[in-house]
């Protein structure tokens, strides 16, 4: 038997041992939470009710192609519960919608409303950065249907995908979570049936359980 190249052999398998160690102890180390008053809410409570409300009058769909953007001045937050271990589900209707041409005119569009987005959330921590990716429940976010009037949108049309949020306002209340400069980051991006699409929201988020008054935030 040759002891030297068994002995190397068995220093290399120690060695990369080690290193998959260290690289679980590094990847351990960056395991995402939602803060609840700056602590892990892993460490407080197996779940946290949550609320939002959009910042501004102005939640933006913009349909590619179509050159077409669905916009929505009211936004409400229902049933969200935060989990620990970074992870979150709720439902998000939108209604006062209206749909606005390239040059920012109303079509004749009448929208069936509210128009319901059921939500599973995830903390994401990226490249130093704070986020929270939105995926839907099923298989598409919502159906958005149209009905009466002369538009250019389809009868119908599920709205599928991902949305990545940046958190821009951490560990606060509220924090504070907007799609701008997210677009084309991890992978996310949504459609309009066939139809590539780019969102642009911002909203703030509260804690609405146990611990309403504390902060809220990711890490």
């Amino acid at each position: 038997m040759n002891y030297r190249k068994h002995g190397l052999k068995a220093l290399g398998l120690s060695l990369l041992t080690a290193l998959g160690l260290m690289a679980f102890t590094a990847v351990g180390a960056q395991a995402a939470d939602w803060l609840i008053g700056g602590k892990a809410l892993t460490g407080l409570a197996a779940s946290e009710s949550v609320t939002g409300e959009q910042v501004g009058t102005e939640n933006n769909l913009l349909i590619l192609k179509l050159n077409l953007t669905l916009q929505c001045a009211e936004a409400e937050v229902g049933g969200a519960t935060i989990k620990a271990g970074g992870t979150g589900s709720g439902t998000i209707s939108f209604s006062e919608c209206h749909v606005l041409d390239a040059e920012k005119k109303e079509a004749a569009c009448t929208l069936v409303e509210p128009i319901e987005a059921a939500v599973n959330a995830e903390v994401v921590l990226h490249e130093g950065g704070n986020y929270v990716l939105f995926k839907p429940q099923g298989e598409a976010f919502a159906v958005v249907e149209t009905t009466g009037g002369v538009c250019p949108l389809p009868e119908e049309a599920e709205v599928k995908g991902s949305v990545l949020a940046k958190v821009t306002t951490n560990n606060a209340r509220p924090m504070v979570i907007s799609t701008s400069g997210t677009l084309g980051l991890l992978s996310t991006g949504l459609q309009y049936g066939v139809h590539v699409s780019h969102l642009t929201a911002t909203a703030n988020v509260f804690n609405a359980g146990p611990y309403a008054l504390a902060t809220l935030g990711v890490h």
